[in-house]
């Protein structure tokens, strides 16, 4: 909804941001009452009272005209996006994966190739025990029996497109 008056306009964005008039005031560093005449039009409130309710989220440029601008985020969005911020990278998948569904979040990740990914769905299908033994063989370098497999003692590869982790891999045993 569109009000044509910018006293109309402070309500709504008031109501869209969840605040009551006490809440609003107290964010503005106003009297409720105040408020109130605010939204009813007989005060108009100063710069001071519209920098103060951005800094609530609202969007003040759409008080002020009735179009749409980039509204500052709320105090909970910045909380949010602070702590979105500090976390690691593996901490702010598991948050993406929550508020996204999990094939957006993969879609967002570098595309794998199909061996690539059939490696790390595989990886993924192991117990712990067998993960632990998959990354040390794989660290070390030495042949390992991750998921019950014999390695070969006399393991040879060569040429082109043998990729581990990205890169070309070139060895002999």
């Amino acid at each position: 909804m569109t009000d044509t008056s910018p006293f109309l306009r402070l309500k709504e964005e008031r109501k869209r941001l969840k605040l009551t008039q006490a809440a609003a005031s107290a964010v503005a560093g106003v009297s409720r009452e105040t408020w109130s005449r605010y939204e009813g039009g007989t005060v108009s409130p100063g710069m001071e009272v519209l920098v103060a309710f951005a800094s609530a989220g609202a969007d003040v440029q759409y008080v002020l005209t009735g179009l749409h601008g980039s509204a500052s985020p709320t105090m909970r969005e910045r909380l949010f996006l602070d702590q979105f911020r500090r976390s690691t990278e593996a901490q702010q998948d598991a948050a993406l994966r929550v508020l996204l569904n999990e094939e957006r979040v993969q879609a967002e990740k570098s595309q794998l190739a199909a061996d690539e990914q059939m490696l790390l769905d595989g990886y993924r299908a192991l117990d712990a025990a067998s993960k632990k033994r998959m990354l040390a063989s794989m660290i070390l370098g030495e042949p390992g029996d991750a998921v019950g497999a014999q390695a070969s003692t006399n393991t040879t590869v060569t040429g082109s497109g043998n990729r581990v982790a990205g890169r070309d891999f070139h060895t002999k045993e």
